[in-house]
């Protein structure tokens, strides 16, 4: 049987893959429809919701937060900057690194 400790790191990371997973399919889509990035970065699925971007950086500070409060270490800080999908991707494989 495995414990909490050792289930975290696992959870946090399918969720940061998923994450990967949405933005190449952001991109895809981008590429397909023509439009522009801000478009996908700021869209909403309801208006009292965060944008798609936001929602991002807060799977990677949630991820590294779970990560850090199980494992005892410092997690990084981020600035919460990204302005394209490419600055999220490498964002989320940080989190991943870390």
């Amino acid at each position: 049987m495995s414990s909490i400790f050792q289930q975290v790191p696992i959870i946090v990371l399918k969720s940061l893959n998923t994450s990967l997973n949405f933005l190449t399919k952001a991109e895809q889509y981008i590429q397909e429809k023509g439009i522009s990035e801000e478009t996908i970065l700021s869209a909403r699925l309801a208006s009292d919701m965060f944008p798609f971007s936001k929602q991002i950086q807060m799977i990677s500070d949630n991820g590294k937060s779970l990560v850090s409060r199980v494992t005892g270490l410092q997690a990084p800080k981020y600035e919460d900057k990204e302005t394209s999908i490419l600055e999220l991707k490498e964002r989320i494989t940080k989190t991943i690194d870390f």
